[in-house]
């Protein structure tokens, strides 16, 4: 059994399998295969989805990302992730550590961070008649018998691109809503709760677009499965894995090594107006928390029970605290952000001083 000596505070299940003991003995982890974005599988953007997607809140997120999305440096995520600590949620460097927050995700995606807890009922059973039940297809059935449906959580985004690629032009609202739930399906799995193998788009996305008028806190989710496929990632060492690249990762591992204090801007947003505030409490994180999943708790059905453990679902969420806005660029964009309504599900502010009326971030 590995003996930790460096680092005694970790616990012994992350200190065995985390990738960083291989770096510690000298040897160098296999690069990581990403999944994310691919741009063939992208449906056609239509004006018409525009009032489905601001009722929920996500017409930022939308705009941001349906275009063709920009290429990601395996090398570079792999570096990053190989410093990750599951205990903390954050990155080790020699500088001090580093983390994504929920003020990042809202700001860089545009996703709602306040609201209700995505979180509920999960039932397997009848999952493709509620699929045709939102966007008008009901999904072929498996049939081979002599072979387990190797997609049973999902459909595959070419079915989707299939049926949804594009809005015909004289489609009734009723087609025209479907084709916009489908479209911000497949944009959701793809962009921010993408699947494991790739090309699967899980229904149980879907389900929460079935009333465009409830407000979830998409930008919490979309963290929370951030930070879990970290935790997973930073203990998978296997060869499959790997990309090459072995030139590079040593190349950005050595460039995290050598950041210093000073070299790194620790409140970005505030050039923006944002009062960046410090992170709260302390939160338990035990190795019981990182194992509650689906995988290794089929018998949960109602999640949203199950989670009240950990999520108080009448706080969740947060918005941000935009404080006196100085300068000509950062007033345009304060005035850009509550027009889109980007300020997290707030209506405009009226003021006009360069104060906004949005609370604290929790």
């Amino acid at each position: 059994m590995f003996q930790p000596d460096k680092y005694p505070g970790l616990d012994e299940f992350y200190e065995q399998k985390h990738r960083a003991v291989l770096v510690e003995r000298g040897e160098v982890p296999p690069v990581l295969r990403l999944r994310g974005h691919n741009p063939n599988e992208s449906l056609l953007y239509d004006p018409r989805y525009e009032p489905y997607f601001r009722r929920m809140d996500l017409l930022q997120f939308v705009l941001n990302f349906k275009g063709t999305p920009s290429r990601l440096n395996a090398t570079t995520l792999t570096a990053l992730t190989d410093r990750w600590s599951p205990e903390t949620h954050s990155f080790h460097l020699p500088l001090g550590e580093m983390t994504i927050t929920l003020e990042d995700i809202g700001m860089i995606t545009g996703l709602p961070i306040e609201g209700r807890a995505l979180t509920g009922k999960v039932r397997s059973n009848g999952w493709r008649q509620r699929v045709a039940a939102l966007v008008g297809v009901e999904p072929e059935p498996w049939t081979n018998e002599a072979r387990k449906d190797l997609r049973p959580s999902g459909v595959l985004f070419s079915w989707i691109q299939r049926y949804f690629r594009k809005c015909p032009r004289d489609a009734s609202p009723l087609v025209v809503e479907r084709f916009a739930r489908a479209y911000l399906w497949n944009l959701l799995t793809q962009v921010v709760f993408p699947d494991g193998t790739g090309d699967t788009a899980s229904w149980m996305f879907l389900d929460p677009l079935r009333d465009w008028d409830v407000k979830w806190s998409w930008g919490s989710a979309a963290l929370a499965f951030l930070y879990r496929q970290l935790d997973g990632s930073c203990m998978r060492s296997k060869p499959t894995s790997t990309l090459g690249a072995m030139g590079r990762y040593k190349a950005y591992i050595s460039e995290l090594d050598m950041l210093t204090y000073e070299q790194v801007n620790w409140r970005p947003y505030t050039l923006f107006g944002v009062q960046q505030r410090t992170p709260p409490d302390y939160v338990e994180t035990s190795v019981q928390l990182h194992k509650t999943n689906r995988q290794t708790n089929k018998s949960v059905i109602n999640w949203e029970e199950h989670h009240m453990i950990w999520v108080d679902m009448e706080t969740v969420g947060a918005h941000l605290d935009y404080g006196p806005l100085h300068d000509r660029v950062g007033t345009e964009l304060w005035r850009c952000i509550n027009d889109s309504n980007v300020a997290l599900g707030r209506a405009p502010s009226s003021q006009t001083d360069g104060r906004s009326p949005i609370g604290v971030a929790h």
